[in-house]
């Protein structure tokens, strides 16, 4: 897949520090190279000129949980794949959950 075919849209509420802020670039870096590689590929089969978005936004509560809406949308889909968690205690369990859903969620795309 073509890199420029995807895009990560982040957007952080709350009090983040420059190091969390890495921490969760580098997770959903992983996360989409590891477990979400095969899938997406498989979608920009389908179409060369396959446009595929990940929005999320991520919030650092007063009490130091996390919120999370995840949404990712590709050209030709009727509706985006979302994700909403709320109160999350792990920032890496949260990531990797996410993308476990949406693994789940385009493997039924791309069978």
């Amino acid at each position: 897949m073509k890199m420029d075919q995807l895009k990560v849209l982040y957007t952080f509420i709350g009090d983040w520090d420059t190091t969390d802020k890495e921490d969760v670039y580098d997770l959903v870096t992983k996360n989409i190279d590891q477990k979400m590689d095969v899938y997406l590929q498989k979608l920009v089969a389908r179409d060369d000129d396959m446009e595929i978005k990940i929005k999320m936004t991520i919030e650092r509560t007063h009490k130091n949980t996390f919120n999370w809406s995840f949404f990712l949308r590709y050209s030709g889909g009727k509706k985006p794949a979302v994700y909403i968690r709320e109160w999350f205690m792990k920032l890496n369990d949260l990531v990797n959950h996410a993308f476990d859903h949406f693994k789940l969620q385009l493997s039924d795309l791309t069978v």
